[in-house]
């Protein structure tokens, strides 16, 4: 794959993008870990940019948990409104 057609992602974007899909659901960490089958520590880790690969079987659980494609994940952080 070129350089050109790569496009590099901003892991801490994805921690973003999953809180705001959690909390406009109206989910704790707990919650959407439990129905997502992963640990809740790694929820945690995500969303707080404290690692910065997870791998993707875990984000496409997250992502069919909230109801969404891993690209959704991988995209532009959401604004939440205030």
């Amino acid at each position: 794959m070129s350089k050109a057609c790569r496009q590099e992602v901003n892991m801490a974007e994805v921690g973003r993008n999953i809180r705001y899909l959690r909390e406009e659901q109206g989910l704790t960490r707990e919650a959407l870990a439990r129905v997502a089958d992963v640990p809740a520590t790694t929820l945690t880790k995500i969303e707080q940019e404290v690692t910065d690969n997870p791998r993707i079987m875990t984000l496409r659980k997250i992502a069919l948990a909230l109801g969404v494609t891993v690209g959704v994940l991988l995209e532009e952080p959401k604004a939440k409104a205030s």
